[in-house]
């Protein structure tokens, strides 16, 4: 449903007003505002002369340049045009303790494809004349570039938003969207599982008409995201990682909708897979693993086949057998107490190729939980999934 985070910004019609009215579009996700240093985080992505505005975010370079990533329809898809007009401009949060203004100066990626598109910015002062180098040295002592990551971000890691939504709560303060997670494919709308009662009836006209065509990603994230989250940066919770940048809305639905359905996002590890040489050019920085758990799967490595685990909270056992050439787990469940319904029962826990030095596998129930596995340390491992289950399985000390 690309460009509708646009389309519903320049809307003036009239809002539903259902007792159901949120604050926060899912019934998992929070917003709040920003931390103040977490506002260093994020930009308001501005075009001179006109209302709408977006977010936007600095990029980590290894070339002492500034680099800005948004998204390309937030300037109307012709942002090299209106870059050479000086009509794109970055700024500041409110109350972020730099004053300052990023100007475009050219365009590094504009892909036809993508709504991704990363500029170089030239910095200047509040008087829009150009910055001293006392005001760069301040800016980047203060203000946090976050990376572009080139891994798929597993389903049910948790991640945070952070943009400038401007919906009638929000208003356009710098806010935070957490307690939210990746979707796995296939997960629902809102559209499609929210009565129709719910929603403002013009809108509601619109999005049938135009749904079906809405371009196919391959994950969904269920954070709450509204018009001017737009080129937000949506990042791996605890990293600096951006893994997406939201995509899809819809401003007609003043109701929560339920943690189980998702909106899509542009997945950040496409654009860089396409994108990387000239990224690397210059000087982008690409997370290429999950810094914060980078390492901990190796631990399974010398656990070998056939090691047995057992958790306080499950009357079953789990033997492991660990195929890491494959990149693949297998748990079996054994007895307990003589209480395990399930003895017997093996499952494949699928590690992606390009994360088996970490930490996460994942499998999918019958039920359609999808659960990751970590280990934890030499002798513990965990399991958990989106909808809070958690368990926490050790060896025992005969082994």
């Amino acid at each position: 449903m690309k460009y509708l985070l646009f389309l519903a910004f320049v809307y003036s019609g009239p809002l539903h007003s259902s007792p159901l009215q949120a604050v926060n579009f899912f019934e998992n996700s929070q917003r709040r505002d920003l931390e103040a240093d977490k506002k260093r985080w994020v930009l308001r992505a501005v075009k001179k002369g006109q209302k709408k505005r977006c977010s936007s975010f600095l990029v980590e370079n290894t070339q002492n340049r500034w680099f800005v990533a948004t998204g390309k329809h937030c300037f109307d898809d012709a942002m090299e045009k209106q870059c050479l007009e000086k009509n794109v401009e970055f700024l500041p949060a409110n109350r972020s303790g730099v004053s300052f203004v990023g100007r475009c100066q050219n365009v590094i990626i504009e892909d036809p494809r993508d709504d991704i598109v990363i500029v170089e910015i030239e910095i200047l002062n509040r008087h829009r004349k150009r910055a001293s180098n006392q005001l760069k040295q301040k800016l980047r002592e203060n203000y946090q570039a976050l990376r572009l990551s080139s891994y798929i971000p597993p389903v049910g890691f948790r991640l945070q938003l952070l943009g400038f939504p401007r919906d009638r709560i929000r208003q356009g303060e710098a806010t935070i969207s957490e307690n939210c997670w990746v979707m796995p494919p296939g997960s629902p709308t809102p559209i499609q599982v929210i009565p129709q009662t719910e929603w403002d009836q013009e809108y509601l006209d619109f999005y049938r008409q135009r749904s079906p065509s809405e371009t196919p990603h391959l994950l969904g994230h269920n954070c709450s995201v509204y018009g001017g989250n737009s080129g937000g940066p949506i990042i791996l919770e605890n990293t600096l990682d951006v893994i997406g940048l939201p995509s899809s809305y819809y401003p007609g639905l003043y109701a929560e909708a339920p943690s189980t359905t998702s909106h899509s996002f542009d997945e950040m590890y496409l654009f860089v897979k396409k994108h990387r040489t000239l990224l690397e050019q210059n000087g982008i920085v690409i997370s290429e693993q999950i810094n914060w758990i980078s390492g901990t799967f190796s631990r399974l490595r010398a656990w070998g086949d056939g090691i047995r685990v057992f958790s306080d909270q499950d009357v079953c056992g789990l033997k492991l057998s660990v195929d890491l050439q494959n990149g693949e787990i297998k748990t079996q469940y054994i007895d307990k107490n003589g209480q395990c319904p399930q003895v017997g029962a093996e499952f494949r826990w699928f590690c992606t190729p390009d994360h088996i030095a970490e930490t996460f596998c994942v499998h999918a129930t019958e039920e359609e939980k999808y659960w990751t596995l970590r280990s934890l340390n030499s002798r513990s491992i965990e399991m958990s999934n989106p909808q809070g289950d958690h368990r926490v399985y050790r060896r025992t000390r005969e082994i």
